[in-house]
């Protein structure tokens, strides 16, 4: 398995990145790829297998997220490794898409990924294809319109 980090890093985080950089230089197997726009996101992120994202619960608002970086996994029709917040797992087990974390240290997301098998990998990335095409801005569109319609003209009734 390979890892790839697609960092936008702010400006406190670019000197751990270069620290990292640094400790990864001998890896073939861990590349950093400069920052890309939205717009390129899905399609060069759709060349791999998998999209992990572990963010601790360091508040109460990051402990209930749905975060967006959820959803581009999903479009780009990647599995997902993520830790165990709340709203992140209701979305992952329901359509099965991924592996979660026990808890939320990179040990445990490390040997969850490496009991990873091709064959649960393909699973996941089939089902998040078919997730994709419920969880999508055209389909939230249609729910969004239906509701706003029915409260703006249920009184009319």
């Amino acid at each position: 398995m390979y890892l790839l980090l697609s960092l936008n890093a702010s400006q406190s985080a670019k000197q751990y990145l270069e620290e990292l950089k640094t400790k990864i230089q001998h890896n073939s197997r861990v590349r950093i790829l400069p920052p890309v726009s939205n717009s390129e996101l899905i399609p060069v992120i759709s060349q791999y297998d998998a999209g992990i994202f572990m963010p601790p619960p360091l508040s109460f608002n990051v402990a209930n997220t749905l975060p967006n970086k959820l959803f581009d996994f999903i479009q780009a029709r990647l599995a997902v490794a993520i830790s165990p917040l709340k709203e992140m797992v209701r979305v992952t087990e329901k359509y099965n898409i991924g592996i979660i974390a026990d808890d939320f240290s990179a040990q445990n997301m490390a040997a969850k990924l490496n009991g990873l098998t091709r064959e649960k990998l393909i699973e996941y990335k089939n089902n998040t294809a078919q997730a994709a095409r419920e969880l999508n801005a055209e389909k939230n569109e249609e729910i969004m319109s239906g509701v706003l319609n029915e409260l703006l003209y249920s009184n009319e009734r």
